[in-house]
C-alpha cells in the first residue's frame, strides 16, 4: 500500500504541474464542447467522421465514423504511415468519403487549402499528418466544403457535405481553448 501510494502520488503530483497537464485538460474541455455542438447544431440522424473519437462522439450522441481506427475495425487494420505516433497512424479517407457522414472534421481552414504546397510539407513534417492528408484528398476536395462558422463569423472545424448552405452553429467558448492560432485563422484574414 505505502508503494503504491507513493507511486501514484507522485505521479498525480506530476500531472497537476506540468504543461501536459493543462494543454491535456484544454485539449479535453475544447473536445467536449465539439460534441455538445454537434448535438446541438445538427439532426439527431446526422453522422460525423472524426479524428478526435473520444469526448466529441460521446457528448455528440450522433453516428460516428472514427477516421483513426480505434474503433472502426476497417480502419485498424490498414498498414500504418511510418513516422506518425500510435494509435494516429492509420487513416483510409476513400473509405470515410465512400461512408458518405454528414459532416467531417477537419482543422484546416478555409484560406489554407489553397495553399497545396504548404498542406504537402506539413504533411510530411507533422507528427499528425493525417489533418492535412485529408485536406488534400481529392474525394474529400470535391465532395465536402467548409460552411460551418459559428455565431462571430469564424470557421468551425467540420466540413459539411455538398451540396450544402452556409451553416452557423452556436458554440460554446470552450471549443477554443488550446487552438493552435494557425486553426484560428480564417479567410478574412482574423
Amino acid at each position: 500500500v505505502i508503494a503504491y501510494s507513493s507511486v501514484w502520488g507522485g505521479f498525480v503530483h506530476y500531472r497537476k504541474t506540468s504543461n501536459d497537464y493543462e494543454a491535456d485538460r484544454q485539449w479535453n474541455v475544447r473536445h467536449i464542447a465539439m460534441g455538445n455542438a454537434l448535438r446541438e447544431n445538427t439532426p439527431p440522424i446526422a453522422r460525423a467522421a472524426l479524428f478526435g473519437l473520444g469526448h466529441t462522439g460521446y457528448y455528440s450522441e450522433r453516428s460516428i465514423i472514427d477516421m483513426l481506427g480505434k474503433a472502426y475495425p476497417h480502419i485498424a487494420r490498414v498498414k500504418p504511415t511510418p513516422n506518425r505516433h500510435i494509435g494516429h497512424s492509420k487513416t483510409d479517407f476513400d473509405y470515410v468519403v465512400a461512408l458518405a457522414p454528414d459532416y467531417i472534421e477537419e482543422s484546416i481552414p478555409p484560406c489554407m487549402l489553397p495553399n497545396i504546397k504548404y498542406l504537402e510539407e506539413q504533411r510530411k513534417a507533422d507528427l499528425y499528418g493525417y489533418v492535412f492528408e485529408l485536406a488534400l484528398h481529392e474525394p474529400f476536395r470535391k465532395m465536402y466544403a467548409p460552411k460551418i462558422f459559428d455565431q462571430r463569423g469564424h470557421f468551425v472545424q467540420f466540413y459539411v457535405r455538398l451540396p450544402a448552405e452556409n451553416l452557423v452553429w452556436k458554440i460554446s467558448d470552450a471549443y477554443y481553448q488550446n487552438l493552435e492560432p494557425w486553426r484560428k485563422k480564417t479567410c478574412e484574414g482574423e
